[in-house]
């Protein structure tokens, strides 16, 4: 028989090259940065996470969770000991049409072709708790579906087995009257409600930090909230009634420690609000689901959701939670922030990286935006391409069939860790100022992401960050998408609709009306009573003005999403606008000196850099003298400039240049391309020069500063 010594498996003999030695590495890297440190190439994310260029064993010694397996310990690795290869994540996709009928003849043609999960969302009105005829017109149908009663919730879901697909409904503040036209339309349908999966939930913090104000207090919705995961528990098992979402502060700029942090302290706040009104800490956590959004940095997001199961894993162990009541649900959507109105098309690989790092870091369901999710509502095509992309991932590259991937990666275990200790750092200052609502309302979670929004937007500015399409290798001869022709009257219809409903009539409605409010003075449970009034025709809106009576709404400062594309976005439109009255792009005559190798790098930068802010570039093959240069440029008119060539080139050429253009016109604006010495930029600068560019620059605020010059709106 062979020793134990024989039988030890020898790495060794396998390798046909030996193993690094990280000092050897180190010398070798220095080596060819030129005597620059190692440090120099670390990088400092938005998270105050420093990157390095190795990782080694030594990086994950010690990790608290590196030894937990898949379904177990901290449950970093996913909350399942395998995958199940016939029930991956839930596709679900959200579903934008103008009407609940429009809604729901696109879903059932999703369904058969691939789709997984229903996923509702309703409008901005009815997220707020209005009802058409009283809400601002702007909110009614935007971002969403019109569902305002029970009816239309039929016709929303109907011909869809609703046993067979899980539901994913976005209800805002409305939750309460929705979940309960929700129980209605299954006991009118016939449906076993005790066999349907679905996540309707209340997410009283997420509405107000997206709303900023809403018509009924947080002690109020808290009260909602835990009548509504008490019914649940009890009548609904397998329906989700409380939500958490960190979207809300991902589209607002927050970076991922931030976003992780807020949900998780959100979630604190949630779980101790329910004890306090009865409800046990697995009846809670059972009710609880959580929904992130995925941007384009895909290790920090894949180490961001892994993170989330751990804390929140240790959060409701803390609390006394069972191991099955530390699982944590997550939904997945593709960031919004990130895509862009200009060269759409790459919207398509943003939202496979993101979905790719979303199906990675184990999300349970997924949206994937569609590519024109930031020019027009989705059409068949772009819907397809969305869901297919889901498709490729579990069908072709087989990410349904792995648990945790990034499992293993000396990288990932080690962010992972980090990310945990940064969101924990910030979860405790929330904790300090007294809950999550308290932060909000002091105005400490909007300052904390303003900074970190202004740090993006200075770097995407500067384009350090770089969007391609946008601030970088934008094409001016790109056709736009075609914007469909937005047809209005939709919302004349929703309105008429529900005021007729309001006018008819209704005895059993105006007697549920009234069974609710001597329900909310008695502090009763709610929920017959509202499947009842849903029942009997009273409309969403209808039931929240009940809830809300005699009641002092919260109100905050919102937070305010925005695209990290639009300030490059609005310089466009202006150049766009431009070209449409003047018939061209304002124009930038290049200046280029001598043969092209000498000149061509910096004009392809500069090109690049003035066509970011829609200014066409006038080029040229090199001038050889400077009265050559300058008898061209008087020649074509075009009073923008730009001079490229070599350092040399420039102290020879542009003084002389320089001058001749200002004698020549006055209001002529002169750029120079690079970062000179301060002193050859003084000399220049008396000559003429107006301004350098160079890639430390900001971008956008030469680009705003030359459209104001020239007379473009912005």
């Amino acid at each position: 028989m062979k020793t134990e010594k024989e039988n030890k498996f020898n790495l060794d003999q396998f390798c046909e090259f030996p193993f690094p030695d990280e000092k050897k590495w180190q010398e070798v890297a220095e080596k060819s940065l030129k005597g620059k440190p190692i440090e120099s190439i670390y990088t400092d994310t938005y998270e105050g996470i420093r990157l390095k260029p190795l990782y080694i064993r030594s990086d994950v010694e010690g990790l608290s969770h590196i030894n937990d397996l898949p379904g177990e310990g901290s449950f970093v690795r996913g909350t399942n000991y395998l995958n199940n290869t016939h029930k991956p994540w839930d596709i679900a996709q959200e579903i934008t049409a103008r009407s609940a009928k429009a809604f729901n003849e696109a879903v059932r043609e999703d369904l058969n072709r691939g789709q997984t999960m229903v996923h509702l969302v309703v409008d901005e009105a009815t997220k707020r708790g209005m009802d058409p005829d009283k809400a601002n017109e702007e909110l009614v149908g935007a971002n969403g579906i019109p569902v305002s009663t029970l009816e239309q919730l039929e016709e929303a879901l109907a011909n869809i087995d609703i046993a067979k697909y899980r539901l994913f409904m976005q209800t805002g503040i409305s939750t309460m009257p929705l979940y309960a036209s929700f129980v209605a339309y299954a006991k009118k349908q016939r449906i076993n409600i005790q066999d349907v999966e679905a996540f309707i939930g209340l997410d009283p913090i997420g509405s107000i930090a997206s709303f900023g104000k809403t018509q009924i207090g947080l002690k109020r919705l808290y009260h909602a909230m835990a009548q509504l995961a008490m019914y649940a528990n009890q009548n609904t098992p397998n329906v989700k009634t409380i939500y958490v979402q960190g979207e809300v502060y991902h589209n607002a700029g927050a970076s991922a420690t931030e976003e992780l942090a807020y949900v998780l302290a959100t979630g604190v706040e949630y779980i101790s609000e329910m004890l306090e009104r009865g409800l046990d800490i697995d009846q809670i956590a059972k009710q609880m689901y959580f929904s992130f959004a995925v941007g384009s940095n895909v290790f920090m997001e894949i180490a961001k959701l892994r993170a989330a199961r751990m804390l929140w894993s240790k959060i409701v162990k803390s609390f006394g939670g069972s191991k099955d009541a530390q699982k944590m649900y997550i939904h997945v959507r593709t960031s919004n922030q990130t895509k862009t109105i200009y060269d759409p098309y790459v919207n398509m690989l943003r939202a496979t990286t993101e979905a790719f790092a979303g199906a990675v870091g184990g999300a349970n369901s997924m949206h994937v935006s569609p590519f024109d999710e930031a020019i027009r509502p989705a059409d068949t095509f772009s819907r397809r391409i969305a869901r297919n992309t889901q498709i490729i991932l579990q069908e072709e590259s087989y990410l349904n069939q792995i648990v945790d991937p990034a499992g293993g990666s000396w990288y990932v275990e080690s962010l992972t860790d980090a990310i945990a200790q940064k969101a924990w750092e910030i979860f405790q200052d929330i904790e300090k100022c007294g809950g999550m609502y308290e932060a909000l309302k002091a105005g400490k979670v909007q300052a904390v992401i303003s900074e970190t929004a202004e740090k993006k937007k200075k770097n995407v500015e500067t384009r350090k960050d770089r969007i391609v399409g946008t601030n970088m290798y934008p094409n001016l001869a790109e056709k736009p998408l075609e914007v469909r022709e937005v047809i209005e009257d939709f919302k004349t219809d929703v309105i008429n609709r529900i005021k007729n409903k309001k006018e008819q009539s209704n005895e059993g409605r105006e007697k549920a009306i009234e069974a609710i409010r001597k329900a909310i003075a008695n502090e009763e449970q709610l929920i017959p009573l509202f499947i009842d009034a849903a029942s009997a025709g009273a409309t969403i809106g209808e039931m929240i003005s009940l809830l809300s009576e005699n009641c002092k709404g919260a109100e905050i400062t919102p937070l305010t999403a925005y695209r990290r594309s639009e300030s490059f976005e609005k310089l466009r439109k202006a150049a766009e606008a431009y070209k449409e009255q003047k018939g061209e792009y304002p124009k930038v005559f290049f200046i280029n000196l001598g043969s092209i190798p000498n000149h061509k790098a910096r004009a392809d930068f500069s090109e690049g850099f003035f066509a970011a802010g829609g200014f066409q570039a006038v080029r040229n093959d090199g001038y050889e003298t400077a009265e050559e240069a300058t008898k061209a440029c008087e020649q074509s008119g075009i009073d923008t400039v730009v001079i490229c060539g070599t350092d040399e080139q420039y102290e020879q050429f542009v003084p002389t240049i320089a001058k001749a253009l200002k004698n020549s016109s006055k209001d002529r604006y002169i750029f120079v391309a690079g970062k000179l010495s301060s002193e050859v930029e003084k000399q220049f600068v008396s000559a003429g020069v107006d301004e350098f560019i160079h890639v430390k620059s900001n971008c956008y605020d030469v680009l705003a500063r030359l459209q104001e010059r020239k007379g473009l709106t912005i």
